[in-house]
């Protein structure tokens, strides 16, 4: 008991037990494929803040940023974007990640 008391201590002070950060603001974002294969994106903007889009690489397993797409910055409307797929292709995991200007 004593020593599981110990491991824990030890693991919560070098940092391998933690909760998680949540971003401070996540917009809600709404994803459309037509059967062309365009990949249409939209969530509101808020004032402040700026987004860009990422989408998950099946290849190596990581977050990349959608080609050909800037970042936005918010003004309290919406934004749409669209990213052309090959139709019938499976749909990619996107994130649209803001940051806080």
């Amino acid at each position: 008991m004593m020593r599981s008391l110990l491991l824990a201590a030890v693991l919560v002070l070098v940092g391998c037990v933690s909760t998680p950060i949540l971003p401070e603001y996540s917009p809600r974002v709404i994803t459309v494929q037509n059967s062309d294969g365009l990949v249409t994106l939209s969530w509101k903007s808020e004032t402040g803040y700026a987004y860009r889009i990422y989408f998950l690489n099946e290849k190596d397993n990581t977050w990349k940023p959608l080609k050909g797409v800037d970042q936005f910055i918010g003004t309290g409307k919406s934004i749409t974007i669209s990213d052309q797929r090959r139709p019938g292709d499976r749909l990619p995991w996107y994130s649209v990640r803001a940051k806080k200007l």
